[in-house]
């Protein structure tokens, strides 16, 4: 198991149509596939596109805000 440490020291909102579009894409990849659902939770959290080492982007969820939300 490879372990790697993501380094995000600010969120900035996706704001490119182009990268919008991307992520769209993958949701609805995702959806037809049943690897998620719709839900009903009041509660959320960002999504990013990083890059991986063979130039492909990869979507992930930033869970960070939601575990400092629950620490409270």
């Amino acid at each position: 198991v490879i372990k790697k440490k993501l380094n995000f020291t600010t969120f900035t909102p996706i704001t490119a149509q182009a990268e919008q579009n991307k992520i769209q894409k993958q949701i609805t990849k995702l959806e037809k596939n049943c690897q998620i659902q719709d839900s009903i939770s009041p509660s959320t959290s960002p999504v990013l596109l990083v890059k991986k080492k063979n130039s492909k982007q990869r979507l992930m969820v930033d869970f960070r805000l939601r575990y400092t939300q629950c620490a409270d």
